[in-house]
């Protein structure tokens, strides 16, 4: 059987972006990768990057390590853990990331400690098994936008945990006017109580509600959506069209009046229903790349 060894750490690979390259860059593996995340990179929401890595020529191959894999983030993060997929790691207790800042599911792996001391290795891979790995970042503020990467084998690797905005959508609603009511109450006869020992009446009442006090209330009907607005942009949408989220994206659809949701859904990616900006995303760096810049939505800094 033919196995492998690969030594990282001294006089090798001393950073998790070097390692994953080299992975790349190796005839042996196959690896995939996720791009941009959108985290508040709390113990709640914490933020998760996750690439994995199968062997797919010899049978198997190992990889030891002499120093701790590192990753540089800008800005600075609060905490950085490295996780792998681990089906015996579901102690109930782990899904207080604060404890097990993997979750449940994975256990910490830094790519540098053995699972147990039997082992010389840090791990194995064996031939066509995909083994599933994680990053796990805690941010000093939900609003940090991270970004960490570089090159591998020729080809930009820059991925961004982004921001969780707080957003407004901007509203132009028609008023209308209806009366509304309070609530008073006051007391009624219940029923007569007789009393053979004494032989006397009593009237027993009960609390009665009835409507009083009208009032007039405005409130706003035929709502439209013509904006978006974050501490940081604000959208105004084109006259002729309509605005509206749809699945978390803040969109400008093809049509005025009725329901478009349903049409800019299904033709997602045709015409104007692909006008669309992830509102986990307006950054103004984000909006002048965006296809918005052909319409006529005014976009401003805020």
């Amino acid at each position: 059987m033919v196995s492998y060894t690969k030594y990282i750490g001294t006089a090798g690979t001393a950073t998790l972006l070097l390692l994953i390259a080299w992975f790349v860059g190796s005839t042996h593996f196959l690896v995939e990768y996720e791009g941009d995340k959108t985290c508040a990179g709390t113990y709640l929401d914490p933020c998760e990057w996750k690439y994995n890595i199968t062997l797919t020529t010899v049978q198997t191959y190992y990889i030891q390590n002499k120093e701790a894999i590192d990753l540089v983030f800008l800005p600075n993060v609060k905490e950085v853990y490295h996780c792998k997929k681990d089906g015996r790691m579901t102690a109930s207790w782990r899904a207080d990331r604060d404890l097990a800042p993997c979750g449940i599911g994975w256990r910490e792996f830094d790519w540098k400690t053995p699972l147990t001391s039997r082992y010389k290795y840090i791990n194995k891979f064996y031939k066509n098994k995909k083994q599933e790995f994680k990053i796990v970042v805690f941010k000093f503020n939900p609003s940090d936008v991270i970004k960490f990467g570089g090159e591998i084998t020729k080809e930009e690797f820059d991925p961004y945990f982004l921001s969780v905005e707080d957003y407004t959508l901007i509203k132009d609603c028609e008023e209308a006017t209806k009366t509304e009511y309070g609530t008073c109450t006051k007391k009624v006869v219940s029923h007569i109580h007789y009393d053979n020992k004494s032989m006397t009446e009593k009237t027993i009442y009960r609390n009665e509600s009835y409507r009083c006090n009208p009032h007039p209330v405005t409130y706003q009907v035929n709502c439209k959506t013509i904006g978006i607005k974050t501490d940081k942009v604000k959208i105004n949408c084109p006259e002729d069209h309509r605005c509206d989220l749809i699945e978390e994206e803040f969109c400008i659809l093809d049509c005025n009046d009725g329901d478009c949701n349903y049409n800019a859904k299904q033709n997602k990616g045709k015409g104007w229903s692909s006008i669309c900006v992830d509102i986990n995303n307006l950054r103004e760096e984000t909006i002048k790349i965006s296809n918005f810049k052909n319409t006529f939505a005014r976009v401003e800094k805020i």
